[in-house]
């Protein structure tokens, strides 16, 4: 860069001391030279460089149904004034609204219950449970849900060890009557005598399951811990994953591409090598709660202060467990603890959300390393034990501790297009989360954008191929990432993540990072990685269905199942 800038002084000086227009001409030239964007050896523009053995994972399945469908906008059922009377306040009638929805049956199909613009008082805790059910608002500048009461005011203590509401649990919850888990159903067993590489596409699987796969399918591959085993694969190999990470359980979800015999070819590349004492397998997942939308309206909690980190009361706005293929669209949240808390779920977007306070919260000073702030809440949104989640066109105005990130092994998630003010922080909190993408997100005060917590019992913060892509500051540049000062971090240290992409993300100074990092200083083309890889895989499964139907190739069979299936499938 350097070396470039010189030549460009150097051209600009012959230049403006020249005559002649070859020299005008040619210092024209070698100006626009120097202003073309970079593009990274990853990448390039359009995924010309890209492998599925490389240090750059495909993150364009993220979101509702792999990000591949329109978000769904059903006309009304119901309106609130439909269960609206005399003497009945507003949180009687959305108590009423909410129970009518989930007693439909699911053969009645969508569920659209409209919210007016205007404000409604909220009392209590509403819980949608039922499968293809939208709550509507007039839109988050229109209608606004005023929650007058905390989870502690509601339920008392939280299971959490000091009985705060810290993590979970939210005012409007998305989750299955009586805390149902997530259904599954073992498909068949992958071998794995012989370590199948990371970027494969083929599975052998088991004799007894092969005959009831087929092309089109959602199948997830299950890989246990193995006594340390998979941690060591999500570290690639470079960082110990620690002692209470060794059995967790990890999943990926995939369709299938084609089936012969015993081969099973998936649609995305295996995210690790898979080895024998992971016991790897397919399953079915279905999840009870799936097609739930809320959206068009404002959360918003009475002021208060906050009260600190991990001593949060449950001002939490939303909360979604056990879910799949769901969605969070045009939603305002306003002085919460916590803004929206994913678990347990799959295939998740959360589109044109901000979150804010109506004056700083003014928590109790926290951090480490000479900066320490005073936070508005916890976590902006959180994804946890989930993959696939697609947040886009978030707008973090409030200082929350952690703004967006992963904790306890998210994985697999987007967050792009965002804007995050006052101190906001890209966290990724340790216990395997991993493999997350941030992309073209501006961050106003950089000093903890990529300055992340947790308990350092559980691990490095993030595993490898973690990426960060053209994250901007107003200040030009951010502070190298650590740890919260956990002891024995130094320069070039590698404890917060080994193997990680920085592309387009100026550090100052730069040459404090660890030397296993993909790292770019300048911006680089595409502007949002996400939705490049998202455009390149369609351009390739539209350009392997060849015309007059013929269904020739993976692809193609994989294709032309899609079609037959419609959107009837869950896993």
């Amino acid at each position: 860069m350097l070396r470039a800038l010189l030549l460009l002084a150097a051209c600009v000086a012959v230049a403006s001391g020249a005559r002649s227009s070859d020299r005008l001409r040619g210092a024209a030239d070698d100006d626009a030279d120097s202003l073309a964007p970079q593009t990274s050896p990853l990448f390039a523009e359009a995924g010309e460089l890209w492998r599925p053995d490389g240090p750059l994972p495909d993150f364009s399945f993220a979101g509702y149904r792999f990000g591949d469908a329109e978000l769904p906008s059903p006309p009304a059922t119901k309106r609130l004034a439909d269960f609206q009377g005399p003497g009945v306040s507003d949180s009687e009638a959305l108590q009423a609204a909410v129970d009518w929805a989930n007693a439909q049956p699911e053969s009645a199909g969508w569920v659209v219950l409209g919210l007016p613009a205007g404000q409604l008082t909220v009392d209590r805790q509403l819980n949608i449970s039922r499968p293809q059910t939208v709550l509507r608002g007039e839109g988050a500048a229109a209608t606004t849900l005023r929650l007058t009461r905390s989870l502690t005011d509601l339920k008392g203590p939280s299971n959490y060890s000091e009985g705060y509401w810290v993590y979970s649990g939210g005012l409007l919850t998305l989750a299955p009557p009586g805390n149902a888990p997530v259904m599954k159903e073992l498909l068949a067993a992958v071998n794995a005598s012989t370590p199948v590489p990371r970027g494969s596409y083929s599975l052998q699987v088991s004799s007894w399951g092969a005959p009831a796969l087929r092309a089109g399918d959602i199948v997830t591959l299950v890989m246990h811990g193995g006594n340390g085993t998979l941690g060591d694969e999500i570290m690639n190999h470079k960082l110990d994953a620690g002692p209470l990470n060794a059995n967790y359980t990890a999943r990926y979800t995939s369709r299938i591409a084609s089936v012969s015999g015993n081969t099973v070819a998936l649609e995305r590349p295996l995210p690790w090598t898979l080895r024998k004492e992971m016991v790897p397998a397919l399953v079915r997942r279905k999840a009870p709660v799936y097609d739930v939308g809320l959206e068009g309206f404002t959360l918003q909690f009475p002021y208060t202060p906050y009260l600190g980190h991990h001593k949060e009361l449950g001002l939490n706005a939303i909360h979604l467990v056990a879910t799949q293929d769901c969605w969070v669209r045009d939603v305002g949240i306003v002085n919460a603890d916590n803004g929206i808390l994913i678990e347990e779920s799959d295939r998740i977007t959360i589109a044109n959300v901000t979150l804010d306070v109506t004056a700083p919260r003014n928590g109790p000073p926290e951090g480490s390393l000479g900066i320490r702030l005073q936070g508005d809440g916890h976590w902006g949104v959180r994804v946890a034990r989930s993959c696939d989640v697609l947040g886009t066109g978030l707008h973090v105005k409030a200082q929350m501790v952690h703004s967006l990130g992963a904790d306890d092994h998210g994985m697999f998630s987007v967050f792009e297009a965002c804007r995050l003010e006052r101190n906001g922080s890209l966290e990724m909190h340790r216990a395997l989360s991993t493999q997350l993408l941030f992309t073209d997100i501006s961050i106003e005060d950089p000093c903890k954008s990529v300055r992340n917590g947790g308990p350092a019992a559980y691990g490095p913060n993030a595993g490898a191929y973690t990426t960060y892509w053209n994250v901007r500051s107003d200040t030009g540049s951010h502070p190298p990432p650590d740890h919260n000062g956990t002891p024995g971090y130094a320069p070039r240290d590698c404890t917060f993540g080994a193997d990680l992409n920085f592309i387009g993300v100026a550090f100052n100074p730069p040459d404090e990072l660890c030397p296993t990092y993909v790292h770019q200083q300048a911006p680089v083309v595409p502007a949002n990685l996400y939705r490049a890889q998202r455009a390149r895989r369609q351009r390739m499964q539209a350009k392997s269905l060849p015309a007059g139907g013929s269904t020739q190739g993976p692809w193609s069979r994989l294709m032309q199942a899609l079609k037959r299936a419609a959107f009837s499938w869950h896993a």
